[in-house]
């Protein structure tokens, strides 16, 4: 039947959008950074965001932070770039239960798999190092996403996040009242090149800030199902379960 047809049959067709999709949240997509590695195994271009449900590329991307938090992830030695974590910690301070995953320690602070102590001795680096779990919004699409962060762009991160954190208590002083969805910052592959001419990319925040809100945009919302809900648990787990090649190596990790 035409929609025609069916307007004349029911009188009138309700004027608004999003009829037939309720109340469906999205789960947050994977957007990774490429490296040489995966981008040559994908058959792209290295150094651009991907999003890893629809393969969709992005050069840069406008975003809205929901959460940032600091975790830990190890990786058992010896067993190629496609295993899968034995323990893991979603704040980097006590290890999460789950199947297949094996406790190595009460705490991270006390796990010998994170202390960097032999560092000095045997030039190799701890095999659970930090990765951070950051959850945003693209301010273009209004969908979410989730990027598991280690490596070369951990500094980047954290400074991200401290910069942000500083900019909330200065506000907080004058009796303004901000939120992390409040600020903003464009995030952009950076290009670097090793000693040995190896290239590789981390990631890097440009012009970071707060919204110059319109009135109409409050991503307070999306705050309230990512975050308030407590939606996000499970798909984290499966986005770290699913990570492959470059992982977890530290030159080509993000």
């Amino acid at each position: 039947m035409s929609e025609e047809a069916l307007a004349v049959q029911d009188g009138a067709l309700p004027q608004q959008a999003g009829l037939g999709f309720g109340d469906y949240t999205l789960k947050p997509s994977r957007l990774e950074l490429l490296q040489p590695t995966k981008a040559v195994e994908l058959g792209v271009t290295p150094g651009v965001f991907r999003d890893s449900d629809s393969g969709q590329t992005f050069e840069k991307m406008q975003v809205v932070p929901l959460r940032i938090q600091p975790g830990r992830v190890y990786w058992p030695e010896g067993q190629g770039l496609k295993s899968k974590p034995l323990c893991r910690s979603r704040d980097a301070v006590k290890p999460v239960t789950g199947p297949d995953l094996v406790c190595q320690a009460q705490t991270c602070a006390k796990c010998r798999h994170s202390d960097w102590a032999t560092f000095r001795t045997s030039g190799k680096k701890p095999l659970c190092q930090e990765r951070w779990s950051f959850l945003f919004i693209d301010t273009e699409s209004k969908l979410p996403y989730f990027m598991s962060v280690g490596g070369v762009s951990l500094k980047p991160i954290r400074n991200f996040r401290d910069t942000i954190t500083k900019l909330y208590h200065i506000a907080k002083q004058k009796d303004i009242k901000l939120n992390i969805f409040d600020f903003t910052g464009e995030i952009v592959p950076k290009k670097i090149q090793n000693a040995k001419g190896y290239n590789y990319y981390e990631l890097q925040f440009n012009n970071v800030g707060r919204i110059r809100n319109t009135g109409d945009e409050d991503f307070g919302v999306f705050f309230n199902q990512y975050v308030l809900r407590n939606q996000i648990a499970a798909e984290e787990d499966a986005i770290i379960e699913g990570e492959v090649e470059g992982t977890n190596d530290a030159n080509e990790s993000i």
